[in-house]
């Protein structure tokens, strides 16, 4: 990708590269250089800066440049990959989608996820309750994931417990039942934290 977007003065406004999987590239030099006008650039679940080698200049006079915590241009040290993510207060990328972080007031979101939006950015921690003689009282958390996850090592260590609500027609009632700990995008669980906390962060 590098000079992909090199000195494109028709980038005005927002650049929206939410559908990008950048997961195999290696080179993003110049890719954003000297977009001036470009004021928002937008990613999605598949952005991935993992194996990027070459990224200098990437987003060397983009000036009217705002990431998603609101970081400036001119507000960070350095145009490259530590600037390439929205994660970040001194990032310059948009989330183009639902953010999902670890407080009360976001998990209601999630809850009533419907699937109708593309990129979901999923973090929040569910934890056990831990009394003043350092044991640890279980704590359970209502979840539907926007994607896969594999909790199979924390069930093996006794500190989590996936359970799925059933209803039973013959006898007209509702049961929590234990379930496998591999679970699945869009399902809702029932997940009992025995001991410790869980991150369920999309960057997993």
């Amino acid at each position: 990708m590098e000079n992909m977007f090199y000195n494109n003065w028709g980038l005005r406004g927002a650049l929206d590269l939410s559908h990008f999987n950048t997961s195999k590239v290696t080179n993003m030099e110049q890719m954003f250089y000297m977009c001036e006008v470009l004021q928002t650039i937008y990613v999605g679940n598949d952005w991935n800066i993992s194996n990027v080698s070459n990224n200098e200049y990437m987003f060397f006079g983009c000036r009217q440049l705002v990431g998603q915590s609101g970081s400036k241009y001119g507000d960070g040290k350095g145009y490259g990959l530590d600037r390439a993510n929205f994660t970040e207060k001194n990032g310059l990328l948009t989330f183009n989608g639902l953010i999902i972080k670890d407080a009360e007031d976001n998990s209601a979101a999630l809850e009533s996820y419907n699937g109708q939006t593309l990129n979901v950015y999923y973090d929040r921690v569910l934890k056990a309750d831990q009394n003043e003689d350092g044991t640890w009282s279980s704590h359970a958390y209502s979840i539907c994931l926007p994607y896969d996850f594999d909790l199979t090592e924390l069930r093996d260590a006794n500190k989590v417990q996936t359970t799925m609500l059933f209803y039973i027609k013959d006898n007209k009632e509702f049961i929590f039942s234990n379930c496998p700990p591999k679970l699945k995008a869009g399902v809702g669980y029932v997940i009992i934290v025995k001991e410790g906390l869980v991150r369920l962060c999309a960057d997993k």
